[in-house]
């Protein structure tokens, strides 16, 4: 896939919508299952095959076949957010899909293939490495929150306690209570998700035995502080 080729959208656009597709696994492959995606890197769009009727074909900001790896996928869609966020603007990725899809790899990874979330906290960090200076100060806290059968818990708390959702007409919503820790690294901040994630709610399922039932945010705070000016963004 020809990086120039892949559609672009404007840079100050508030939404993007990428769709990643997985091969497919053992299991379904066992059971027989053929291919039924065909992605069209170039132009964004996933065509599906109805072997009853007329094939569907979605179009997206950008789409990827099995082919493509996470590293691709975080420099062409997800550094550009995080550059922005420590430029002073918010931001979230967001993975989206049935138990099975690919989320956890995506977003996670493993050992072997980091996923979108490392790959950001070392941004992160380099970031701060490349603009490091007697006059600035960085400040960087995470907190992580599941939404699990209409309740919010605190992923970091010792009892992961039961949260509130308030909201602010100026400042929308926010968790007021939730646990904050401060890291001093990128290895810091895996080691807080991965806290979090023992802490997660866990249940079976047909299509992912050690799936989990929840929904969960992982949430980075970078503050920069000046000291010549004391100003905090």
């Amino acid at each position: 896939m020809e990086k120039s080729a892949r559609p672009r959208t404007a840079l100050n656009e508030c939404v993007k919508v990428v769709v990643r597709c997985r091969p497919l696994s053992e299991k379904e492959k066992n059971e027989g299952y053929d291919e039924v995606v065909k992605v069209w890197a170039e132009r964004g769009a996933v065509q599906v095959y109805n072997p009853k009727g007329q094939d569907k074909l979605f179009t997206y900001d950008a789409a990827y076949d099995c082919t493509a790896d996470t590293q691709t996928i975080y420099d062409e869609m997800v550094r550009p957010l995080v550059a922005s966020v420590l430029d002073g603007f918010n931001g979230c990725v967001f993975a989206y899909g049935q138990t099975g899809t690919g989320k956890t790899h995506t977003m996670e990874g493993t050992a072997e293939h980091e996923g979108i979330i490392p790959r950001a906290f070392r941004h992160i960090w380099a970031h701060i490495e490349n603009n490091a200076s007697p006059d600035i100060t960085h400040l960087v806290s995470c907190s992580y929150v599941e939404l699990y059968l209409e309740d919010v818990r605190d992923l970091l708390s010792k009892d992961c306690k039961k949260l509130t959702i308030r909201g602010q007409e100026l400042n929308g919503f926010y968790i007021p209570e939730m646990t904050s820790v401060v890291c001093k690294s990128a290895a810091e901040m895996v080691r807080t998700m991965r806290a979090g994630n023992r802490n997660r709610a866990a249940g079976r399922t047909d299509m992912n035995e050690h799936s989990s039932r929840s929904h969960a945010v992982f949430l980075v705070t970078v503050e920069t502080a000046h000291r010549t000016t004391n100003r905090i963004r």
